[in-house]
């Protein structure tokens, strides 16, 4: 049997970014759907945030702890000098910069501002996270279909939430080094935030001028760290 992989439980709440914690969906590629539809979420957590490094100390600690190479991890692809001297071992972490993000996305033509100066945490699951919310000083549960069909004023990108996650190592296959992956468990909202990737526009501000003057027709006719300890972030 498996040894039992960690669980972490943040103490803040953080910004979420491709909010699917109410309905699972599938990875896409080049507009395909790929694996399994998850449930999932991208945390958008300040680099000095003190849960964030506790976070990425306990997964170096399980990285090393299945290292059986004896060699230094790195996170991402060997430099030439390190596959010549066969001194690191490549790993995956479920973390990446959120500055490389946005200027990926800027060379797309597209606006990813939002996650400069951040790290960029992603955590999923093939089951629904439990869920809570903190509204007026009330903790509220949903836990029923009914309740998670109203919850979507709460789970939604750019809103903060606390997460709690599962630690998972797993061996690489087919050339894909090993890493550590992470189990989104449970979430609760904390605070509403502007909308991520959604409409920014009031509609019934936008529109109030039109008031008496519309018809009732329808015109148209119907997104390079090194592992030297555990503490080495």
């Amino acid at each position: 049997m498996a040894d039992k992989q960690p669980d972490f439980n943040f103490t803040t709440s953080h910004r979420v970014s491709y909010a699917d914690i109410l309905e699972p969906r599938s990875f896409q590629k080049k507009g395909m759907a790929k694996g399994d539809p998850r449930y999932s979420g991208t945390f958008l957590i300040n680099a000095n945030d003190p849960d964030l490094a506790k976070l990425k100390a306990e997964v170096t600690a399980l990285l090393q702890t299945n290292n059986k190479t004896g060699k230094k991890l790195k996170i991402g692809r060997l430099t030439e000098e390190q596959e010549r001297t066969n001194t690191h071992i490549e790993v995956q972490v479920p973390w990446k910069s959120g500055d490389k993000e946005a200027d990926r996305m800027a060379a797309a033509g597209k606006d990813g501002e939002v996650f400069r100066g951040q790290t960029l945490l992603k955590a999923s699951s093939k089951y629904q996270p439990a869920l809570a919310a903190l509204d007026a000083g009330k903790l509220l549960e949903f836990s029923t279909p009914e309740s998670i069909a109203v919850s979507k004023k709460y789970f939604y990108s750019g809103a903060y939430m606390v997460p709690s996650v599962g630690l998972h190592y797993y061996k690489g296959d087919a050339g894909k080094p090993d890493g550590v992956s992470l189990y989104l468990n449970a979430v609760m909202f904390a605070k509403h935030g502007p909308r991520l990737g959604g409409r920014s526009v009031n509609a019934a501000e936008t529109f109030k001028g039109y008031i008496g003057s519309i018809k009732d027709e329808d015109p148209t006719g119907g997104a390079e760290e090194e592992l030297d300890d555990a503490a080495g972030f």
